[in-house]
């Protein structure tokens, strides 16, 4: 029996616990999902609780101000159990999940299904789904069951040696004799055997193909139809991982705790489930009617799929256990709801840092087929780059932390409502004015509004070059603990426990996250001896640039300083490449030669990098050459 009760508000949740436990762990079993992206170390305060009744006892002195101390605020993932309490969760602190505003929205002017049109191609999944009729049996063609629909399949264009496995071939003889020979046969290439997935005497109905994107802090999933290639439904979710931490790094430590494994595993599995649910609902299908997947994700995000362990992507010499993945059956990772035998192909990571979202990403943006010096830029957690061309690839992963994401930011936030997502600077008076996704008062601020934050402190000397706050330039600017901070709302303004404030401590995050990525982009230039001023096009990447303010990120040195017509904006670029793998056999082979093709740079050993790291820490870069429009 356990000794304390712990009962939540406002949910009316009580829950039994042992003296000891986490209350962040006894918050997840009562079916809370908090905020915690450090892991549970104390450094993130994402997962603020209220006390209302009874004690607890702390491992850890609170990184929480006086004022919610006084509220009787404290962090869950330091308070341990010793009696029974009551606990009441503010909204800020729970992760909430399926949110419309993380659906896949297609740019302007886009339509589901340009993907194949702007590559020339046609419908040819990597899944052969086939209608026949197979020839009875007679005296004079007495050969096996087995044999006849082999010949079968090769007259409707299958290559032989076809190969079944042993839940097929028990299936067949009853299913040859159901309806006449009739058959609806599933077929995958592997190789130069031809695999008979699935057969069956149903009548015809819609198929459906499953591309996924697994990312650190979402997961993307679209159901695309195997004849005609558009997409029926998408989905999204927050990747339910993030409580144990918001990044890969965290993610990669929570997995060596006991059962941290099988419980990250799981978390994924959960998220995908109930995007799958999502995605057979909008289109009115069954669960069988989902006959294959295409699964795309950085390293850390396959290998915790798959139940591996990724502890070797982050010790040296930094190697992951696989990079090129067997063809998988949908059962072999107990993927939700999905039938058993459904294929499953992984996209091929690079290395322990670029991995399968990135090869993904750079099918859909066609930069292997182009003869323009190109860089890929997907503005995520790790912070991967890409320059290269038709010709030859380069990598790496600039390790920029989740600061855009909203993280290590004592008001940051992920783009949700309540979040401000842009800075504009009038003019004539010098006053900033602030865009609140959804409207009404701000509840944070999000990496887009971070950048132009950033970006117009700076440009009004607010900010220096070191992006120091200059206390004698504004009269918001105050210190707490001895650091400078500047107050965009207050407290009275927003309703919010605690004013709005911009802190030294996030601005050096900003400029360490802004550097990292500028110091990746000059290594893998200077690596090839190629000068900025080359490159023709840049492509940015991931959810985080529909918002960018491009001139923006020029001006705190986080991009080149290149005409402004060079960037374009692609998107889930992950999401589409897995999309097209699935729907194209010809892609499919173009996913494995560009992951072939890419020579990475590991930054943490690569000569000179550490050099262009600290050149990059200042607004908009110690050389100022590189940067001629920046005033």
């Amino acid at each position: 029996m356990s000794d304390f009760k712990v009962k939540f508000l406002p949910a009316e949740v009580s829950i039994e616990a042992d003296e000891g436990v986490s209350l962040l762990e006894v918050a997840r079993r009562a079916g809370y999902v908090m905020q915690s992206e450090c892991g549970g170390q104390g450094t993130c305060r994402r997962c603020k609780v209220k006390l209302v009744s009874g004690d607890v006892f702390l491992t850890g002195e609170p990184n929480i101000s006086s004022a919610e101390r006084e509220q009787n605020l404290t962090l869950a993932c330091l308070a341990r159990i010793v009696e029974d309490i009551i606990i009441e969760v503010p909204d800020e602190s729970e992760l909430t999940f399926a949110k419309d505003e993380f659906k896949p929205q297609w740019l302007p002017g886009e339509h589901p299904g340009d993907e194949l049109h702007t590559f020339a191609l046609k419908v040819d999944p990597l899944l052969q789904c086939l209608s026949i009729t197979v020839p009875k049996a007679t005296l004079q063609n007495n050969s096996s069951d087995f044999d006849r629909l082999c010949s079968t399949l090769e007259r409707e264009g299958c290559k032989r040696p076809f190969k079944a496995d042993i839940s097929i071939l028990k299936g067949l003889s009853s299913a040859l004799r159901e309806d006449n020979g009739f058959l609806n046969v599933q077929t995958v290439r592997i190789g130069n055997t031809t695999e008979i997935c699935s057969l069956d005497t149903t009548e015809e109905r819609p198929l459906y193909g499953l591309a996924l994107d697994i990312g650190t802090t979402t997961v993307f999933g679209r159901l695309i139809d195997l004849s005609s290639g558009e997409v029926a439904a998408e989905s999204s979710e927050y990747n339910r991982q993030i409580p144990c931490g918001g990044d890969i790094i965290h993610r990669i430590i929570y997995a060596g705790n006991e059962k941290g494994l099988n419980e990250l595993n799981q978390l994924v599995l959960d998220t995908i489930g109930s995007i799958f649910g999502n995605l057979i609902s909008e289109v009115d299908a069954t669960e069988d009617q989902v006959v294959a997947s295409v699964v795309a994700g950085n390293a850390t995000m396959e290998h915790l799929f798959l139940g591996m362990n990724p502890k070797s992507i982050r010790e040296d010499p930094y190697v992951p256990t696989v990079t090129e993945f067997p063809l998988l059956q949908a059962g072999d990772v107990n993927m939700p709801q999905m039938p058993h035998s459904a294929p499953m192909f992984l996209s091929p990571a690079v290395a322990s840092y670029v991995g399968g979202d990135i090869t993904a990403g750079l099918l859909a943006a066609g930069i292997h087929k182009s003869d323009q010096l190109t860089l890929y830029i997907d503005l995520g957690t790790n912070g991967e780059v890409v320059l290269g061309n038709r010709e030859w690839l380069t990598a790496c992963a600039c390790s920029a932390g989740p600061a855009f994401e909203g993280s290590g930011v004592r008001c940051g936030m992920r783009a949700l409502p309540g979040s401000i997502d842009a800075v504009v600077r009038d003019l004539d008076s010098g006053g900033l004015t602030y865009n609140v996704i959804g409207g009404g008062t701000p509840r944070g601020i999000c990496g887009s509004g971070l950048i132009d934050l950033l970006a117009e402190l700076h440009a009004t000397e607010i900010v220096d070059a070191r992006g120091k706050l200059q206390q004698e330039k504004d009269g918001r600017i105050r210190k707490a603990n001895r650091k400078a901070e500047m107050v965009l709302f207050d407290k009275v303004q927003t309703g919010g426990a605690e004013d709005i404030v911009i802190t030294d401590v996030d601005l050096d995050n900003l400029v360490r996250t802004k550097g990292a990525i500028f110091a990746g982009i000059m290594t893998l230039l200077k690596g090839v001896g190629l000068q900025a001023s080359e490159i023709e096009r840049v492509v940015i990447a991931g959810g985080f640039g529909r918002t960018l303010n491009i001139e923006n990120a020029i001006r705190i040195g986080m991009l080149p300083d290149l005409p402004r017509d060079r960037f374009e904006y692609i998107g889930n670029g992950s999401l589409r490449g897995a999309g097209l793998a699935l729907l194209s056999r010809k892609m499919w082979g173009e996913l494995h030669q560009i992951a072939k093709m890419i020579t990475y740079f590991e930054l943490s050993t690569w000569p000179g990098y550490m050099d262009e790291y600290m050149a990059a820490l200042f607004l908009p870069h110690t050389d100022a050459a590189l940067f001629p429009s920046v005033l």
